[in-house]
Formats: C-alpha cells, structure tokens, sequence
C-alpha cells in the first residue's frame, strides 16, 4: 500500500513540473502586428481565454473552432467586433448543399488566418482585423 501511495505521487509531481502554456496572439491581420498577448495554462479552454488576447475595437476576429463558443464571441461583440470563427460542421438534409454551405463560410476565414499564422510560423492564434 505505501509504494502505490508513492508512485501515485510521484507522477502527480512529474506532471506539475510539465505544464504547457498556451498563448493566444490578437494581431492586425492587415499589417501583421501583434497588439495583445495573452499566455494561459495549456488546461484553459481556448473560448474562456481568447477574451483577453482581444484588441480595443477589434473590428473582424478571426479564430480557428477551439473559440467557437459564446463566451469569446459575446467577448468580441461586446468590444465592437464580428466573430468569424471556422466551422467544424453544419445542420442540412442535404450533404452536397451543406458541405457547399460549410466550405463557402470557412473559405474567407481561412484566406485570412492562413496569412496570420504564415507570419508565426504555426496556428492556433485568435487574429484580429482593425
């Protein structure tokens, strides 16, 4: 019983000395400058932090799926901004007219996230177009 107390514990302090952090980038999509970071611990969901990578009068916000939640786009309409934020899915009885639908609102988000994270090298960055 007290080597499985031990090893119990032991992996609970190898995994505290592990955290990942997470940051999200509010840049000008226009200009590619970065105007706000926020770093989060890598077990915050991405729609609850992304709020506070938001620039001041953010005009369009661009986000991959991980902020498709209320709370960010709430946080971005509240800021003066339009969420555009990718689709994972869409509801219709008919596939080819659905995936049409779905692929034609992902097209322009990704135009413009594609240019973002080309700067940073790799995504998972909430941008934003002034």
């Amino acid at each position: 019983m007290a080597l499985m107390k031990f090893l119990m514990f032991r992996s609970k302090r190898v995994a505290m000395r592990r955290q990942s952090l997470k940051r999200h980038v509010g840049a000008d999509a226009d200009r590619a400058l970065v105007e706000e970071v926020a770093v989060t611990p890598a077990n915050i969901n991405d729609g609850k932090a992304g709020p506070t990578a938001l620039p001041d009068n953010p005009g369009e916000v661009f986000a991959d799926s991980a902020y498709r939640r209320d709370h960010f786009g709430d946080a971005v309409r509240a800021k003066g901004g339009t969420p555009r934020i990718v689709a994972t899915g869409m509801w219709g009885r008919d596939e080819a007219e659905t995936l049409a639908r779905l692929h034609a609102w992902n097209k322009p988000i990704h135009r413009v996230r594609g240019r973002i994270e080309k700067i940073f090298g790799e995504g998972g960055f909430c941008t934003a177009a002034g």
